[in-house]
């Protein structure tokens, strides 16, 4: 888990999960580097709710995407979450959900490593993925899968 004191993670269902593959693109063109950008299927976030018996603000969506920004100044992270909001809003985001207090972060990860560790052995390595700027290019990225065990 990463938290620092300038930072917000906004939650985004998307209506399909082709959708949300292609929003990650578009927010690395747009020049946002997120310090967290993770795809959810909607299936880990209904296990995720049953688990810790808490309810996410949307679980109807076939995708979602948790977005993670951080910057040196309240005004450089509400400029990224304005760029992320719009990206998400062309590319067929039915909402955002902000969590914008280490309280809110934090309860926001918990369901994405519940998510993680209750599935399938044989869905862990390919349901997850880090996606990392390379520091030569915004555009390029480079794919981390976690391992089964993170």
């Amino acid at each position: 888990m990463y938290l620092t004191k300038n930072s917000a993670i906004i939650y985004i269902p998307f209506k399909s999960a082709r959708a949300a593959a292609s929003t990650v693109s578009e927010i690395v063109k747009r020049k946002v580097v997120p310090y967290a950008l993770e795809y959810i299927p909607q299936h880990a976030v209904q296990t995720a709710e049953r688990f810790l018996e808490r309810a996410m603000p949307d679980n109807s969506h076939p995708a979602y995407l948790i977005v993670g920004v951080d910057g040196n100044t309240e005004n450089e992270i509400d400029n990224q979450l304005e760029i992320v909001g719009e990206v998400c809003q062309e590319m067929e985001g039915a909402d955002a959900y902000l969590a914008d207090t280490p309280l809110r972060q934090q309860q926001l990860w918990k369901v994405e490593n519940v998510s993680l560790k209750h599935t399938k052995p044989s869905m862990r390595s390919m349901r997850w993925t880090h996606v990392y700027p390379e520091v030569s290019s915004l555009t390029t990225l480079r794919v981390q899968r976690r391992s089964p065990n993170v």
